[in-house]
């Protein structure tokens, strides 16, 4: 049998400085994705970025620079003639307003035969971004959701038909997100206390993550005498406000914010329960994360969250916004351990059956493939 030659994917953003979770989902598709079936180049309008680095260190072709400024009246020059080159098949954004723009652009006059779009939000773009996606809409072949309400939410801004829609749930490394044997050795290397409940939020902090809930909360866990402490990891235009409110409730001895991290792993092994309050969300990735490690998760019920909790199961969600709620749910956690894991039990069970990320590699594959009118 003839051997098939690769399809050709490029993979198109501005940078991945970010440590967030798109940008970790972008790099395990990447470093994953058949390199026999795929010839893949990460092409960036200005530079790849930490995350990139990581990419191009597992010998994935990289392209930077393709706009020296925000201003820059070249990069359709130079995308342009790198696709001369390079003959591009497919090629793969996110929401990002630049990607959508010159993606949409070189599908219009025939220069790559399709464009595939996924979509990590569930709120209102940016103006630049609502633009962009209005402009390009018509040639993007496929949109990719992350969840069924995130689905719903696209569609129905949109008003484009089932068949330009799949859903891609996000997937995670669960070699990596695993159980911590010594959890206890693990905290006193980070800082954290080894004779309290750990509560933790791994996130950016924007306003978006709601953050200032998270403290509220944490105050009136505190309050009422329970031994925690909690774990803030990220960092963000929000981390000024999110430190003068701790400072405010006079609660710095049980906060540990040791900032931007890059191995995620570490923090959610080391703390017993997650926490999310965001305001909005697509497929949480850090949810899957604390779950894969074996922790239960609270969190507000805002977009595909449902879709990776299992009400009463693998954790709860409460009402966006609910301080009252969130201090229940986690309450009832910390006052009892032994539900506590058996829930933490059924969450990583459930990771393991459905978000693998060798689950989502596959799927984005036949997504690359099907666009292009090839097979496996």
């Amino acid at each position: 049998m003839a051997r098939k030659d690769p399809v050709r994917v490029w993979f198109l953003m501005s940078d991945l400085d970010d440590c967030g979770g798109a940008p970790r989902v972008n790099h395990d598709i990447l470093v994953n994705l058949d390199r026999e079936r795929f010839d893949l180049t990460q092409v960036y309008f200005y530079h790849a970025g930490d995350i990139g680095e990581q990419i191009r260190a597992s010998g994935v072709r990289t392209v930077e620079h393709m706009a020296h400024s925000p201003v820059d009246a070249l990069p359709l020059f130079r995308l342009w003639n790198l696709a001369m080159d390079l003959r591009p098949q497919v090629i793969f954004t996110t929401e990002n307003a630049l990607a959508l723009t010159y993606a949409g652009i070189l599908k219009q006059f025939g220069i790559v035969k399709a464009v595939v779009t996924a979509m990590h939000t569930a709120r209102p773009l940016s103006k630049q971004g609502e633009i962009a996606w209005k402009l390009s809409l018509r040639h993007v072949d496929q949109i990719v959701a992350l969840s069924q309400r995130n689905k719903d939410y696209w569609q129905h801004k949109s008003g484009l038909p089932d068949e330009r829609f799949r859903i891609i749930v996000n997937g995670i490394d669960t070699a990596k997100f695993d159980l911590e044997p010594d959890k206890r050795g693990l905290r006193q290397r980070i800082g954290l206390p080894d004779d309290r409940t750990i509560i933790g939020t791994i996130a950016n902090f924007n306003t978006v993550k709601n953050l200032g809930l998270f403290v509220d909360v944490a105050h009136d866990l505190i309050e009422s005498g329970l031994n925690v402490h909690f774990a803030m990891v990220g960092d963000g235009v929000d981390k000024p406000m999110v430190e003068s409110k701790i400072a405010s409730y006079g609660h710095q001895d049980r906060f540990l914010l040791p900032g931007k991290v890059w191995d995620p792993e570490t923090w959610q092994r080391a703390i017993d329960i997650g926490c999310l309050t965001s305001h909005s969300e697509a497929l949480p990735l850090t949810v899957l994360e604390a779950q894969a490690c074996g922790s239960p998760v609270v969190s507000t019920d805002v977009g595909g969250v449902r879709d990776v909790i299992v009400q009463g199961e693998t954790g709860f969600y409460v009402p966006a916004g609910d301080r009252t709620s969130l201090v229940e749910k986690l309450r009832y956690l910390i006052e009892n351990p032994e539900k506590r894991a058996e829930m933490g039990v059924k969450g990583r069970n459930r990771v393991l059956g459905e978000f693998s990320v060798d689950q989502m590699v596959r799927r984005y594959e036949d997504c690359f493939l099907e666009v292009v009118g090839a097979s496996r």
